[in-house]
């Protein structure tokens, strides 16, 4: 019993200490000044805009056009009393790059790493094999608005982002078999390696010609991601005060439930020592 409320004392701690780390982020958000995309400087920067689609990608579940997902597929457990729990089975989420668009201007957003807070989207429940299994699935959509705290970093390699570009657009016109066809000058039903080699070419020369148009109008070098240590880096559908107050209700949740676990341990272990 004595063990029990050791454990549950340090558990109230550590719920105790996290509620400053979400708090830190809180004020973080709360003392950084919203900038324009236009004019944005190197290092960390509060972003508000509109997601924009770079490059193709659909949630895993839903097949729905995204900017970014998150999904996760659980099974319901049985406990030898009767109880029921839901059980990890598989989860993940994008990592692809999506864009943040303002009346200044774009820049690119990386979002691994990112705590990302958008409500869930679709959830269901199926049963296979006499077992629930329950489906849920969030995600950021092309024209949504976008609340982002991160930091501003130098595009390492932008021949890198030049050939994933590409690669996606030739992936997506294999898949889209009537624009693909438009290709096949000779009717056969099939492309042949030199009809491949025209489409590769006219996909790179119109990726080109979208980089060019681009140039000037989007801080094209510039991206959002993860910075050093343990600088917040948050992804937000909701707006800069919904995302503070949302924290700030975190932290006292956390403050409150951890302060309450160390009590109810103090008062156990008080109880063990009276009756010794």
């Amino acid at each position: 019993m004595e063990l029990f409320s050791i454990l549950l004392f340090l558990v109230g701690i550590a719920l105790f200490f996290h509620g400053f780390t979400i708090l830190r982020k809180k004020r973080i958000i709360d003392n950084t000044p919203a900038s324009k995309i236009g004019s944005v400087a190197i290092g960390r920067a509060e972003l508000c805009g509109t997601a924009v689609k770079k490059f193709a990608l659909q949630s895993p579940l839903t097949k729905t056009d995204c900017v970014y997902y998150r999904y996760k597929i659980e099974k319901e457990e049985r406990g030898s009393k009767g109880s029921t729990r839901w059980v990890p089975v598989e989860n993940g989420v994008s990592t692809v790059y999506f864009g943040l668009q303002d009346e200044t201007g774009a820049i690119l957003i990386e979002p691994k790493g990112a705590k990302v807070n958008t409500p869930e989207k679709f959830r269901t429940i199926e049963i296979k094999d006499l077992t629930k299994y329950r489906y849920t699935e969030s995600r950021i959509s092309a024209g949504e608005q976008v609340y982002v705290l991160g930091t501003i970093t130098k595009l390492l390699n932008p021949i890198d982002d030049h050939k994933q570009k590409l690669i996606d657009a030739l992936r997506s016109l294999k898949g889209d078999r009537a624009r693909l066809m438009k290709y096949d000058t000779n009717r056969d039903g099939t492309i042949s390696s030199e009809e491949w080699d025209v489409a590769r070419t006219e996909m790179e020369q119109k990726l080109l010609e979208q980089e060019l148009a681009q140039q000037g109008k989007d801080a094209s070098d510039l991206v959002v991601g993860a910075g050093a240590g343990n600088t917040p880096f948050i992804i937000s559908s909701l707006s800069e005060r919904e995302a503070s107050v949302s924290l700030g209700l975190r932290s006292v949740v956390f403050f409150a439930g951890g302060a309450l676990l160390m009590i109810i341990a103090c008062i156990s272990m008080l109880r063990g020592q009276l009756y010794k």
